[in-house]
Order: C-alpha cells, then sequence, then structure tokens
C-alpha cells in the first residue's frame, strides 16, 4: 500500500477577510523563521515571504490611518477650543452692564443652542452644521457678532472649519485611489509568495527527510483547518473545491 506524504494543504488566500489575511501571512513567516529546516531549506521563499508579509503590514496600518489623520485631528481639536471660546464669550456677555452688548449675546446664545453642536459629535456632523452656523453668524447674525467684537474669532472659526472639510475629502480620495490599491497589490505578492512557500516545502517533504519538515508542515495545517473552518466566510451557492485556488499548492505532490 502506498503511503500518502505529509504535504501542507491548500487554502484560498483570496477569500481570507482584511487582517485576518495578514495575521496568517505573519503567523506562517514567524514559524518559518523559527524553523532551522525551513530557514535553510527554502531561504528565498521565506525571504520573500517576510517581505511581503512587511509591505502588507504598512499598508494596512496605512489603510487605518492617512497621512492627514494628525492634520485632521489637530485641526478638529482647534476647532473645538474655538467654539468653545464663542460660546464662552456670548455666555458672559448676557451679564454685560450695556444692554446692546447682552441682547446680542442672547440672541447668539440662543443661536448656538438652536444648532445643539457638541465637539465630540461625529466629525463630519459636525462639520456639516458648523458651516450653516457659520453662515448665519456672517448673515443674519453679523451685527451681534460685530457688537461683541467677534470678528476674528468667527473668521478663526471659518478657517479651521473649512480646513477639517477639505482635508477630510482628500484623505477619503486618498484611501480610495492609493491606500486601497497599495493593499490590494500587497495582498496578492503575499499570495503568490506564500504558494512559492508552500510548493518548496512540499517538495522537500518529498526529496528530503519527511519527519524533518513534519512540524511545520503540521503548525500550517493546523492554521489552514481553522481559517477554513472560522475565518473564510462561507457562500449560499455551491463553489469549486478550496484546492482549485490558483495561488494555492496542492494538497498531494508525491505518493
Amino acid at each position: 500500500m502506498i503511503q500518502k506524504m505529509k504535504q501542507i494543504e491548500s487554502i484560498y488566500m483570496a477569500r481570507i477577510p482584511g487582517g485576518a489575511h495578514f495575521l496568517f501571512v505573519n503567523n506562517v513567516c514567524e514559524r518559518a523563521e523559527a524553523d532551522a529546516k525551513i530557514k535553510v531549506g527554502a531561504k528565498a521563499e521565506l525571504e520573500a515571504l517576510r517581505a511581503t508579509r512587511d509591505e502588507e503590514d504598512a499598508a494596512l496600518a496605512l489603510s487605518r490611518k492617512s497621512l492627514l489623520s494628525d492634520t485632521i485631528r489637530e485641526a478638529d481639536k482647534r476647532r473645538e477650543q474655538l467654539y468653545i471660546t464663542l460660546r464662552n464669550i456670548a455666555k458672559a456677555y448676557r451679564n454685560y452692564p450695556v444692554e446692546a452688548e447682552a441682547a446680542a449675546a442672547r440672541r447668539l446664545v440662543q443661536l448656538l443652542k438652536d444648532y445643539a453642536i457638541n465637539p465630540r459629535m461625529q466629525r463630519d456632523a459636525e462639520t456639516g452644521l458648523m458651516v450653516h452656523l457659520l453662515d448665519d453668524l456672517a448673515g443674519r447674525c453679523a451685527a451681534d457678532v460685530a457688537t461683541l467684537r467677534l470678528g476674528p474669532l468667527v473668521e478663526a472659526l471659518k478657517e479651521v472649519n473649512e480646513q477639517l472639510r477639505s482635508t477630510t475629502e482628500r484623505r477619503s480620495d486618498e484611501r480610495s485611489a492609493y491606500v486601497v490599491g497599495r493593499l490590494k497589490k500587497a495582498r496578492k505578492e503575499a499570495d503568490r509568495a506564500y504558494s512559492s512557500l508552500v510548493r518548496k516545502v512540499n517538495a522537500l517533504a518529498v526529496v528530503g527527510r519527511t519527519e524533518d519538515y513534519a512540524a511545520f508542515i503540521d503548525y500550517v495545517n493546523t492554521e489552514v483547518a481553522h481559517y477554513r473552518r472560522e475565518v473564510i466566510p462561507s457562500r449560499k451557492k455551491k463553489e469549486a473545491p478550496l484546492e482549485a485556488d490558483p495561488t494555492s499548492a496542492p494538497a498531494d505532490s508525491g505518493a
């Protein structure tokens, strides 16, 4: 009876979602780096996998945090400070001994209450409300702003709100045009590198001493089984077998 050779089983890498894809590649890479036989026998393939792992990690990080995120966060903090200053000044002037100033302050406080802007609300929602508030401050409430000498404060608030709006739009464009494309490319390169490593290890297990690679093969197969069962989303329609994945090595390469 012909005994079946120990081999790494196939997995449809393209269907592993999001960060789970990186985790799978990273786990395999780390285990290979800790295995003396794999480090020597599949040195080139491991180096390629390590490089693609690092690139996918960088692409994932960029997709979570755009290069513009720091600018947005700083502008949001500045907007909050300016808005709170405007609100506090208006509230304080309600008790001003000169009625013209006090009346202007009361009207501005009521305007701010009507808009009910909370600096802790969702950023884009706050930006939209702020646009309309600033229009009122520059339009029908311009006299009250002038009476309380709040013009420079309102202008600064308008400037930072516009900065937030435009920067957020640029970040969205950046993410859709660059970040997503970079991540997609990194995943494909990682799939190819993983497939090359699998083919090399499977070949080494055939031509060399199978027991030298058994621990690594068993580990990867455990990960494959886990991802097939728990991570890869199921589909309602009947699919082709996982072995049909073009980026995966065949389950058996020897007998």
